[in-house]
């Protein structure tokens, strides 16, 4: 009796055993649970019923909190879901675009804002190896750079129809103007228009998010004498403090960090002789003098 019991006993073991190795087996999709996954948000995200997660992933409770970094069968071989393919198709409309085909809407909640927790890893854990992702859709400038004839490097995107032999450039931002932008880089309005012929001559046509020509080959720029009687270069960082003596002019990318290992002067210095940098210099401008020394 208590052999057959036993017997018994082994071939219910086994036959759940052999149960749940089935049901992994059968999955054909995992996917990895978030910070804040529970087995519906799962569901929902990837467009399936709970219960069907459920029964997906035998041993999980419904409503139970995930363990993120965990994968969890969203999918079983009696379904199908479709891979991006690795090439670009179009749309329907003929706009060149990369996609991820499914055969289920996988798409999650609308991401948080840059200042939010998550913005990674929770709402970007499903990005497949090897598949092409949309960074650019009709309209969007892509920034580069290019080389014309004359040999300098002209960063794009730029204002259409700049002079050729223009040698430094402007990122004209949202809501700026023309005498804003020839104010910071030290020129006169009839010059800036002069080699940005297309924002016409009331400059009303001045592109956002492009590069303005501030200067051209042969120009001598501008400069000022400050408290101190020392020759000033134009444009310079604004508010900068009156007995500066030595400046540097910021390009395009450069940051605070390295501005200051290359002078030998603290971080603390500098945003105190360029207070409108920010204390975390956040706010340094581009193609502008900076101070970096004082009387």
């Amino acid at each position: 009796m208590v052999n057959q019991l036993l017997l018994l006993i082994a071939l219910c073991f086994s036959t759940a055993v052999d149960a749940s190795i089935l049901r992994r087996d059968r999955c054909t999709f995992l996917a990895e649970a978030g910070r804040f996954d529970d087995t519906l948000s799962m569901a929902e995200d990837w467009g399936i019923q709970e219960s069907v997660f459920l029964s997906y992933n035998p041993g999980i409770k419904k409503g139970a909190k995930l363990e993120a970094g965990r994968k969890y069968c969203i999918q079983q071989s009696a379904e199908t879901l479709a891979r991006p393919s690795p090439s670009p198709s179009s749309s329907s409309d003929g706009i060149p675009v990369s996609v991820m085909a499914r055969s289920v809407d996988m798409t999650r909640p609308a991401p948080p804002s840059p200042t939010q927790d998550g913005l990674t890893g929770d709402y970007c854990k499903n990005l497949w190896l090897g598949y092409s992702v949309c960074i650019g859709v009709n309209g969007t400038l892509v920034p580069s750079t290019t080389r014309p004839s004359n040999g300098i490097n002209t960063p794009e995107p730029i204002q259409p129809g700049i002079v050729e032999n223009c040698d430094r450039f402007y990122l004209v931002q949202p809501s700026e103007g023309c005498d804003g932008v020839a104010s910071k880089n030290g020129i006169s309005v009839s010059q800036f228009i002069e080699w940005n012929p297309s924002v016409g001559k009331n400059c009303s046509a001045l592109w956002a998010n492009a590069n303005a020509c501030v200067s051209i080959i042969g120009h001598e720029p501008s400069s000022t004498k400050g408290d101190g009687g020392i020759q000033t270069p134009l444009p310079t960082q604004p508010d900068i403090v009156g007995n500066c003596k030595s400046f540097h002019f910021v390009k395009q990318g450069e940051n605070c960090l390295e501005i200051t290992r290359r002078y030998g002067i603290s971080l603390y210095e500098f945003t105190r002789w360029n207070p409108k940098a920010g204390s975390s210099c956040a706010s340094l401008w581009a193609n502008a003098n900076a101070c970096v020394s004082v009387l």
